[in-house]
């Protein structure tokens, strides 16, 4: 499976495999830890274009403090399109 992908999305899923937080690339992170990875004010398009193709889940964990965690999916795109050998395990 293919998926088109901007390179502003490529970027965001590196950073959630690259993230101090969470253990494996289905954990949640606090979008906090990967905002530096798109110019200042795009994160939010870039996790909603993710959202819509099915690669990301975003959930409100506290008030202004969403979190992001990859669906299934979103791990076979990220190993299969961006980066065979993860930082975090499967």
């Amino acid at each position: 499976m293919t998926i088109k992908l901007t390179e502003m999305e490529e970027k965001v899923l590196t950073g959630i495999d690259n993230s101090e937080f969470g253990d494996d690339l289905t954990d949640q992170i606090w979008t906090c830890s990967i905002e530096n990875t798109v110019p200042k004010g795009s994160l939010g398009g870039v996790l909603g274009s993710l959202s819509k193709k099915g690669l990301v889940e975003i959930m409100d964990w506290e008030e202004n403090m969403p979190v992001v965690n990859l669906t299934q999916k979103g791990v076979e795109v990220y190993t299969t399109q961006i980066n065979p050998n993860p930082v975090k395990p499967l």
